[in-house]
């Protein structure tokens, strides 16, 4: 019965994103594909030569056509081992005929393979958060992708893709954090802590055994707080938006049953692009590894670092760690830990209070800056950027 609701959700979902246009589709040099993450890059892009292709037909904010879609359908057989939507897409392309396509889904191993279609378009990829091994330890590659150009966030991430891609490297940080100037201004008598909430809405957390550390360690934060008289804030994962309103509600729910008080502030936020603009009014932070997290690091932001985590070493120096967090240097640093407990906690979080200005750029530019780059305003990458079709310009965020 769930699984027909959910079935049904789906075929209605995407009725509702059918469009009858014929003259949908434009030639355009550039094609951006996958609108569900590409949303928060739009303001660099000139709308009127970019074509933003909804690959994901059952989400909520895509724009299908229905003529294009109907073709997909009929050959639908013709094309083994393949969904609807990537058909779609295979389709999409070819009304599009792009010479350059971008893309920030950086996971979606479909989009590595469009070389096999297309071996004349130029594909770029823009890592979008932060990856690790254990997404690539559920794949086997025989062969790596070919794409023209993989663009991350800092030097340490090349040994990750280069595990599965043919590929040229442009170190650009986080486009999104760019745009964001580095804090040089600290108030250490003004007392308050954000938490980088966690949460995902399809994680049953009092049930799962491997979220106890998560719940363990918020419980610490807050007794922390509770103790020195700071003042919690929690940055939530939901905005409040009408598509994901409901998980907000969900997540203070979540959050309410952890700490069992009321001695913390949960922040609201519009859309997922508004947490660079509330981080930026707070100067110390807590975070389960979250890219937020290391885009705040980079900008010189205090920030503690709680994430569980298990192989450090590997005997076979051809299956070493990707170092693509700050636990994957050591178990344990001076504003980082892979406890849980108590003390761990207590540690790494009157450390980001007290840490001095030397100590810390010194800390950015070994441990940090590896992992995640800033690139205030693209400067150095701002040629590679223009040429690919980013219409790169100041304050396309920051307020």
């Amino acid at each position: 019965m769930i699984k027909f609701k959910s079935f049904l959700i789906k075929i209605l979902t995407l009725i509702s994103n059918l469009n009858f246009d014929p003259f949908f589709f434009k030639k355009k040099k550039i094609l951006v594909y996958d609108t569900e993450t590409s949303q928060y890059y739009k303001n660099f892009f000139d709308k009127k030569k970019i074509f933003f292709h909804s690959n994901r037909i059952y989400s909520p904010i895509s724009n299908v056509n229905f003529f294009v879609l109907t073709w997909s359908i009929i050959n639908f057989f013709f094309y083994k081992n393949l969904h609807l939507s990537q058909i779609y897409s295979i389709f999409v392309i070819a009304k599009v005929k792009p010479k350059i396509i971008i893309t920030f889904t950086d996971y979606d191993f479909f989009i590595l393979n469009l070389k096999k279609f297309y071996p004349k378009i130029k594909i770029i990829i823009f890592q979008h958060q932060q990856r690790s091994n254990k997404i690539l330890k559920k794949k086997n590659f025989k062969n790596k992708f070919i794409v023209d150009h993989v663009c991350v966030f800092g030097k340490n991430l090349k040994s990750y893709y280069s595990q599965f891609l043919n590929t040229s490297f442009k170190i650009t940080g986080s486009i999104k954090n760019n745009f964001y100037k580095s804090n040089k201004k600290f108030n250490r008598k003004k007392k308050e802590l954000l938490l980088i909430s966690s949460f995902r809405p399809h994680i049953n957390y009092f049930k799962e055994k491997v979220s106890n550390f998560q719940i363990q360690s918020l419980k610490n934060i807050y007794l922390f707080c509770q103790i020195n008289k700071i003042k919690l804030s929690i940055l939530p994962w939901a905005p409040i938006e009408e598509n994901h309103k409901k998980y907000y509600v969900k997540e203070q729910e979540y959050y309410k049953k952890i700490f069992q008080g009321d001695n913390y502030k949960m922040l609201k936020k519009n859309h997922f692009i508004d947490s660079y603009n509330i981080s930026s009014k707070f100067d110390y932070f807590v975070s389960h590894n979250s890219t937020l997290g290391y885009e705040l690091l980079s900008r010189n932001y205090r920030v503690a670092i709680i994430r569980k985590e298990i192989n450090y070493t590997s005997k076979n120096k051809n299956n070493l760690p990707v170092i693509d967090s700050l636990t994957s240097y050591r178990p344990k640093g001076y504003i980082w830990t892979d406890s849980c407990e108590k003390r761990e906690t207590f540690r790494v979080l009157n450390n980001i209070i007290g840490i001095s200005k030397t100590r810390n750029k010194h800390f950015i530019n070994k441990y940090v800056n590896p992992i995640m780059m800033h690139d205030f305003q693209c400067e150095n990458n701002f040629k590679f950027l223009k040429s690919i079709g980013f219409k790169v310009k100041k304050n396309v965020y920051s307020k």
